[in-house]
């Protein structure tokens, strides 16, 4: 209500007043906590001289694991609204207002006042495409813009994001300073979500729009294909006599989708309490199809297969038109459109102990500038940003 937004205001100018450590706020996804933010969060507790905080809801199961870390407030309590008001920097590996933002139903009366902390945005995945319609410089005012490979960097400062050097760090994600590699003989099969399956309804409960299946969906390509892959009898066999086993993560965004498929028991279905980090370190190939998780498997250097049934039309359809990144040339590994093509090169895969081709493994060794100090990194480009504020 208007008092609570007076008392706020008033909380800010008097901490804005007074001597104080740098006040750095960390986020990821609303509920779970598995990206960039949570690394980086880990990595300067051991620094005295920031005061650093995580926000995240307290229903997620993540709240208690990340309390025991360091100080950790719940999404959208006042605590939240406080920190939104004195933080230096907002660190998160989202671009979502609704979430870095608590004040977006008060824009009008807090806009100059929440644009005072630098916004430093760790991204959750390496960009390949031209994201430049949503992520421009207009849209967002990043302070710090993280990439990881040369050409990515080199691809926001060419493409109309508005970026210049000073904001585009090539300094590589933080989670990579958390990778392992603990191969399981995992198939992970990890495709990503689709737009035109989906719309934005709002949701009562948690205040804020969220992103609900269509219906119809179950006659999709994709969920047709899928379905179809995980219950390959040929693919099923060949793991079982190898020792193999097929892992399949869908997007959060898509967990409904697949929820009464029907998928053979021997199939493993990991969901939200698998993290990313055990999954790909688990995995010994994956199969994905546009999805950025492929730069994380494959600096763990593992093969990865994209399964691009629906190429034609995916980036029409998509939140992102196509950028730098050609599959063909640029991929970690086969580009297949057909099913039964995709279970040939699976096979071989495992016939071969799921080894990574010469090709690719030079692919990859040429791409990435940085293979470590990920988050010694991040930390060293946002205190100089503070230097210069």
């Amino acid at each position: 209500d208007y008092e609570s937004i007076c008392s706020l205001r008033d909380y800010f100018y008097k901490f804005n007043g007074s001597d104080h450590k740098p006040v750095w706020v960390f986020m990821d996804r609303p509920d779970r906590a598995d990206d960039n933010a949570l690394v980086l969060f880990e990595y300067v507790q051991k620094f005295e001289g920031i005061d650093s905080y995580y926000v995240i809801s307290d229903k997620s199961d993540d709240f208690k694991k990340i309390s025991s870390v360091g100080k950790t407030v719940p999404l959208y309590s006042k605590q939240h609204f406080e920190l939104a008001l004195t933080a230096d920097c907002i660190i998160s590996s989202q671009c979502n207002g609704a979430v870095e933002n608590p004040f977006w139903e008060y824009a009008e009366y807090f806009r100059d006042l929440y644009h005072r902390p630098k916004m430093i945005f760790l991204q959750h995945g390496v960009i390949k495409d031209d994201m430049s319609f949503t992520l421009n410089r207009f849209n967002t005012g990043f302070t710090g813009f993280v990439t990881s490979t040369e050409e990515e960097y080199r691809s926001i400062l060419d493409y109309p994001y508005g970026y210049t050097e000073e904001e585009v760090w090539l300094t590589g994600l933080p989670r990579y300073d958390k990778l392992y590699n603990d191969d399981s003989k995992i198939i992970l099969i990890m495709p990503s979500w689709r737009k035109g399956l989906m719309e934005q309804t709002w949701d009562e409960d948690d205040n804020t729009m969220k992103w609900t299946l269509k219906k119809g969906f179950r006659e999709s390509d994709y969920y047709l294909n899928y379905v179809k892959l995980l219950n390959d009898l040929k693919l099923r066999r060949v793991c079982k006599r190898k020792g193999y086993k097929i892992a399949f993560m869908v997007h959060p965004l898509m967990a409904d989708c697949f929820k009464d498929a029907n998928i053979p028991e021997n199939v493993e279905i990991w969901d939200e309490n698998m993290s990313y980090r055990d999954a790909f370190a688990k995995g010994s190939l994956m199969v994905t199809d546009y999805s950025s998780v492929a730069f994380d498997f494959s600096f763990l250097k593992k093969p990865v297969i994209y399964f691009q049934f629906d190429k034609d039309r995916f980036f029409e359809e998509h939140t992102y038109r196509k950028g730098y990144f050609d599959y063909e040339t640029n991929g970690m590994g086969e580009t297949v459109t057909k099913e039964r093509k995709l279970v040939r090169t699976i096979i071989g895969y495992i016939k071969k102990d799921c080894a990574l081709k010469p090709v690719y493994s030079d692919r990859i060794d040429k791409m990435w500038t940085y293979t470590d100090g990920f988050c010694e990194r991040v930390y060293k480009k946002i205190l100089s940003s503070e230097k210069n504020y």
